[in-house]
């Protein structure tokens, strides 16, 4: 469920809006919402992998943590009572590695961020 609500995308919702699955999409929608309105998300472990001169860019990567409070029992019941699992559901810390390139903006004010 995890990998369908990650590739979505507001063209996919459009079109299966179109094709009248709107009520089987819902609960997808406010689960991804539910998820990005309680957790907690942070960055940790930052580490330079590379660093080129050519493009004034540093290559790194760093873990991408997220951290879920345990969904309160009335809201999962909504989820086909607690057969579903899974940090979302249950709490607990998700973690992932990320690779990114940063570099100054050409003024030297601001930091960029390519994930």
């Amino acid at each position: 469920m995890a990998m369908a609500v990650e590739n979505l995308t507001f063209k996919k919702i459009d079109m299966v809006t179109e094709l009248g699955f709107v009520d089987v999409l819902k609960p997808v929608l406010d689960l991804k919402d539910y998820s990005h309105k309680a957790s907690r998300i942070s960055l940790v472990d930052f580490m330079t992998t590379e660093v080129s001169k050519q493009s004034k860019s540093s290559y790194c990567s760093a873990t991408l943590e997220i951290e879920y409070p345990k969904m309160p029992h009335k809201r999962r019941e909504e989820y086909t009572g607690k057969i579903l699992q899974g940090p979302i559901f249950d709490g607990g810390k998700v973690t992932r590695e990320v690779a990114y390139s940063a570099r100054y903006t050409d003024d030297g004010k601001r930091f960029m961020w390519n994930f």
